[in-house]
């Protein structure tokens, strides 16, 4: 599965993905994107989820018809 981890988040979270093809917006070049623009960008590259910090984005995205799932990450420190 195609996994992409927001620009908030460290990059060394990949190591549990292994089983996964993950990748970062840093990687793919996309660390300015805003969200809507970001989501479009990582559904025509065809990932499945964005894993990020950003609790608001539920609020400030209208997810419904996408092809892509959002997981938010809740913790003390996004370290």
């Amino acid at each position: 599965m195609k996994i992409l981890l927001d620009h908030n988040l460290d990059r060394r979270l990949k190591r549990y993905f292994d089983e996964h093809d993950v990748s970062t917006t840093q990687e793919n070049g996309w660390s300015d994107l805003v969200n809507g623009e970001l989501m479009r960008m990582a559904e025509a590259a065809e990932y499945k989820v964005i894993v990020t910090t950003d609790s608001k984005i539920k609020s400030q995205q209208n997810i419904d018809g996408r092809s892509i799932s959002i997981l938010v990450l809740r913790s003390f420190n996004n370290r």
